[in-house]
């Protein structure tokens, strides 16, 4: 049956118009879902849970390259054959990032590189700015265990006299500055050499683009529980070194050359 011209014309406008509905409704249901990017996930099993001396030693220290990062894991007390390394950062305005690396841990120390961007199969690399730093977490999951502890990255200034954690804990002042735009300020998994006594804070550790300066430094720690015989302690690459200590109720403090790792024991 053939419909006059009036009726289909009035059809195709009621179509239209019960599509322009719709479309309006899925946009105003829809309009506030953000989409969500595949992330690098946490590991599943609990973090932190084998004992401190069980831990591996690793470091990050910034390289001359753009967003480059060199990640040094130079112990391994529980053997593991790879990991799996999220490095979580904030990107200064909110914005929360990661990149997931796996390494085969063929050697040890295993030295390897971290990238604060991304590079897509298409050849184009994007570097995320303005980072500040977050939490590294390392899955040892042929191991059966996993890791998390935070970091700190600075790039704001051309020198740095005043060094310290993201949450104040650990704080350097020195005498001579640092010349480099780049410091990494982080606590590490584990420890650079055994230590005889018990662990109360640390190990913290700083990196700079190259070695650190050759010059002193006033250390303040704060510990979680008050110890009068609270001791700091400095890594010189080879042993620990132990300072002139004065404690605080929980502050305690020292004097002693710029080195790259500290612990506080009692």
């Amino acid at each position: 049956m053939n419909l006059p011209k009036n009726k289909k014309r009035m059809s195709v406008i009621v179509v239209g118009v019960v599509l322009l509905l719709a479309l309006g409704g899925w946009w105003i249901i829809n309009r506030n879902r953000k989409v969500e990017t595949p992330k690098a996930e946490r590991p599943q099993q609990p973090v932190n849970v084998i004992p401190l001396e069980e831990r591996p030693y690793v470091t990050l220290q910034p390289l001359v390259g753009r967003n480059l990062l060199e990640v040094t894991i130079h112990t391994l007390p529980k053997v593991a054959e790879s990991v799996e390394l999220v490095l979580e950062y904030d990107r200064n305005k909110g914005v929360m990032d990661a990149v997931l690396y796996t390494y085969l841990l063929t050697s040890i120390p295993y030295i390897d590189e971290a990238f604060l961007g991304s590079k897509s199969a298409g050849g184009h690399t994007t570097y995320h700015d303005d980072v500040i730093g977050g939490m590294i977490v390392m899955n040892f999951e042929d191991s059966d265990y996993a890791l998390e502890f935070p970091w700190r990255y600075i790039d704001s200034e051309d020198s740095y006299d005043q060094l310290s954690t993201t949450d104040g804990r650990f704080q350097l002042v020195l005498e001579e500055p640092i010349l480099r735009s780049k410091v990494i300020v982080m606590e590490s998994s584990g420890l650079p050499g055994e230590v005889e006594g018990t662990v109360l804070a640390g190990p913290y550790f700083v990196s700079t683009v190259g070695d650190l300066p050759d010059t002193t430094a006033s250390i303040q720690i704060r510990i979680l529980e008050d110890s009068d015989s609270a001791t700091i302690l400095g890594w010189d690459g080879d042993e620990w070194v132990e300072y002139e200590t004065s404690v605080d109720g929980k502050i305690v403090t020292a004097d002693g050359p710029l080195v790259s790792a500290y612990v506080v024991i009692s």
